[in-house]
């Protein structure tokens, strides 16, 4: 029977005992497959279940003693790892690093102290180094006399790295002297790209003293925070003291002037880290907003990402925040001006009637909004007219100047040319002077110095809407790119050349 087929010799010996069926040593497996199926009170049924019990049992037999040898190898294998690191430990649990091959030694003349730090922290967090450990690698990356810093304070504040780090920012932190020294030396080096030294950003901040919100901006071009007016008044509520100083403040337009100024401490709280700030009170300022400087964002380790317009703390860099509007409900420390409607008088447009009358003329304004939106067809029902009465009209055919109006043009042109408004492009008459001689090929000193631009279209639209192609070369390198445009239009051409082009390469000459 062709079930037998499936069972081994040793499987077939254990049915024929079972069966009492004699089998001698010499029998072959056909030998005892024959044996089985010519005895005596064969019953095919019975012994096919019989063959399958015996076969299961063996199966799971061999599973088990497999399992267990499985075990067995684990275990040692484990034993043989816990001897292993038994015997290579270290007397000293600390890391033998060597990071004067990862990081240059500090030199505060030529390396800024906030970029140092984040690089320091970076590496030994990737090499997970416990944090309780930063300040004996951070002293051996810096010079005797700026560790001797750190000797001064306690034994307490000398290990920990945050207080540590305060020390150095403080000490070593950008001065509006030296800011000032490093932007006129400032040169662009060609592989880099052009940033901004002056950009706003809002966000809520907390200020324990105050307890509500409050919206104010951190600006990196300005080296102290500055309260605005109205908070100035809500810490006068609340009964902080004043310091009064003169200081010598360089305005935006480069002028120095020296004024009187108030000073107070704060702590200002974001995303759950307070930061001790200290503020500076214009007394003749009025209407002004609340400004925190490169003092609070160094502090408080903020990094700013404009190009996803993003910000995160250095200690917390995997959480990201969204730059954000300042809502309404905050606006306690904000001026900001409404946007007029459209639909609307203007502060500037109806000042001599009187205001129930300018509710009334908003609310018809208001009410056919959809006559003032642009486009669509022209009115067929109003014609617009230029009643010129008796005067002549505009357009006259060409015609010879008189001495008099000749000399007031050529006056009015000399003014243009001198004040670099107009350029010469063509002369009257022939020169009395020699030829210069050929012209001169200019010779460009880098990339991106003199463009040249050019638009194409309108091509057949594309699924995304784009129809015209925008032209951009390099005069110096020949290097074209080519960007899409869905119009025409010089807003779209100009917010082109800033994103793509003055942001990648900096702006040509």
């Amino acid at each position: 029977m062709t079930y037998l087929a499936k069972g081994r010799r040793r499987d077939l010996l254990e049915l024929a005992e079972t069966l009492g069926i004699t089998i001698q040593d010499n029998f072959k497996i056909l030998d005892i497959k024959d044996a089985i199926l010519n005895s005596e009170g064969y019953d095919a049924e019975c012994t096919c279940e019989c063959l399958n019990r015996i076969i299961s049992d063996r199966k799971e037999l061999e599973l088990r003693a497999e399992r267990e040898k499985e075990n067995q190898k684990q275990f040692e294998l484990q034993k043989l790892q816990i001897t292993t690191n038994t015997s290579t430990t270290s007397d000293s649990n600390m890391p033998k690093l060597e990071l004067q091959k990862l990081l240059p030694i500090f030199d505060p003349k030529t390396t800024d102290i906030t970029i140092y730090l984040n690089l320091f922290e970076r590496q030994l967090t990737f090499l997970k180094v416990p944090i309780q450990q930063w300040v004996v690698y951070l002293v051996g990356l810096l010079s005797t006399e700026v560790s001797n810093l750190i000797n001064k304070e306690s034994f307490a504040d000398a290990q920990d790295y945050y207080k540590v780090k305060q020390i150095l920012l403080k000490r070593f932190k950008l001065s509006a002297e030296k800011f000032r020294q490093m932007f006129s030396r400032h040169t662009k080096d060609p592989v880099k790209t052009w940033r901004d030294f002056y950009f706003a950003w809002n966000h809520s901040i907390k200020m324990p003293h105050l307890q509500p919100k409050a919206a104010v901006c951190a600006d990196t071009g300005a080296t102290h925070s500055v309260a605005g007016e109205k908070l100035y008044h809500l810490l006068k509520q609340k009964g902080l003291d004043f310091e009064e100083k003169t200081m010598q403040m360089t305005l935006a337009d480069g002028r120095t002037q020296t004024t009187e100024i108030l000073t107070t401490s704060v702590d200002i709280s974001v995303q759950g880290k307070v930061i001790p700030t200290e503020l500076l009170i214009l007394k003749n300022a009025r209407g002004n907003r609340t400004l925190l400087g490169i003092d609070f964002l160094t502090a408080a380790g903020i990094v700013l990402d404009l190009q996803r317009k993003q910000w995160y703390i250095t200690e917390t860099s995997h959480r990201k925040y969204n730059f954000v509007k300042a809502p309404p409900n905050i606006n306690a420390l904000l001026t900001v001006d409404p946007e007029p409607h459209l639909c609307q008088l203007r502060k500037n447009e109806g000042t001599h009637i009187s205001l129930p009358q300018r509710k009334e003329l908003n609310s018809l304004l208001e009410k056919y909004e959809e006559c003032f939106q642009p486009g669509g067809e022209p009115t067929p029902f109003i014609e617009h007219r230029i009643n010129t009465r008796n005067h002549l009209p505009v357009a006259v055919p060409p015609y010879r100047m008189n001495p008099s109006k000749k000399e007031i043009l050529k006056q009015e042109i000399d003014r243009l040319l001198s004040e670099r408004i107009i350029e010469e492009c063509a002369r009257f008459k022939a020169t009395n002077q020699k030829p210069a001689g050929l012209l001169r090929t200019p010779i460009y000193s880098q990339r991106f110095e003199v463009i040249a631009i050019d638009l194409f279209g309108p091509l057949p639209q594309t699924d995304t809407g784009k129809q015209w192609i925008f032209i951009v070369e390099d005069c110096a390198t020949k290097w074209v790119e080519l960007f899409a445009l869905s119009q025409a239009s010089a807003r779209q051409c100009a917010t082109t050349m800033i994103e793509e082009v003055f942001m990648r390469h900096g702006i040509p000459r």
